[in-house]
């Protein structure tokens, strides 16, 4: 019998993946983590890579524990993912990183009726997060569900947005900022905001990329939000993969940050939580329509 059936963000919860804290670290610096996670706050020369605080990392992995005995309290069935040495340093033909975490399976995985998804990440670090699951995700695949990875990104320097805006900050060095920039904005950077706008993306759409948490399930509907952790081919390749049993719905111009979750939650058939900086009447998803807001 197949143990995976899911089509919404509300129905009863039966099983989960808790992750894990242990390990978690900022990965080596390089120009694909700075444009997604870092454009805003530093130069590449100054990402804060290496192990978090592990004062942190023991106090998480507490509150982790507490989580999984709550959910087992309730009869909910809980997986953890394996633990791995994320300061190992992999490679690709094109490049080379340190991993990441295991912390977020939400980013890494998702189900919609009976497939289980594998998402061609965004970040380098994060590609091979998912070998932490490979014994979880074989214990699907006996029980009928189907499990397929997306095709890896080959996450050359050129998917990202690298141009003379942000070489000042790829640098740390004030000559290479593109001219009418100043050191007026937070640590004396030059915002891509002020030259492409408040929406401007940061990843391109040379090859499908997105995570799972930029993705919400509405029945036989997909809502997909096209920010710096998914682009408009990442939509395509997953309508591709679900065919005519589900319609993904691309959801742009909102917010590129990262995740959909924290621009719209789904709490029960009818209700959305939207969060009111970025979501209005002028672009609340057509799919909502008619729901309390």
């Amino acid at each position: 019998m197949n143990s995976v059936s899911v089509f919404t963000e509300w129905d009863p919860l039966e099983e989960i993946i808790v992750g894990r804290a242990a390990n978690i670290r900022v990965p080596m610096a390089e120009p694909g983590l700075w444009a997604v996670e870092y454009k805003e706050q530093c130069a590449l020369p100054d990402i804060p890579s290496g192990p978090h605080c592990q004062q942190i990392v023991e106090e998480t992995e507490e509150d982790l524990t507490d989580l999984v005995e709550t959910f087992e309290d309730l009869g909910v069935v809980v997986k953890r993912p394996e633990p791995m040495d994320h300061a190992k340093v992999f490679a690709t033909p094109d490049w080379q990183s340190d991993g990441q975490q295991n912390y977020c399976p939400r980013d890494l995985f998702v189900a919609v009726g009976n497939w289980i998804i594998e998402a061609p990440m965004t970040l380098r670090s994060r590609q091979f997060e998912t070998l932490a699951y490979r014994a979880i995700m074989l214990s699907y695949l006996k029980s009928g569900c189907r499990w397929i990875s997306a095709p890896k990104p080959r996450l050359r320097d050129e998917m990202y947005v690298l141009d003379a805006v942000a070489k000042g900050h790829l640098s740390g060095d004030a000559e290479n900022r593109a001219p009418g920039t100043d050191a007026s904005h937070s640590n004396g950077q030059a915002s891509l905001d002020d030259q492409y706008g408040p929406l401007s993306r940061v990843i391109r759409e040379h090859e499908p990329v997105f995570d799972a948490a930029n993705i919400l399930r509405i029945g036989r509907d997909i809502l997909y939000l096209v920010s710096d952790t998914g682009n408009l081919l990442g939509a395509q390749w997953l309508q591709t993969i679900l065919g005519s049993e589900f319609k993904v719905h691309p959801y742009e111009n909102v917010y590129n940050g990262s995740h959909v979750d924290t621009t719209i939650t789904l709490v029960r058939p009818g209700l959305v939580v939207a969060n009111a900086e970025r979501v209005g009447p002028h672009n609340l998803p057509d799919l909502f329509a008619g729901w309390d807001v």
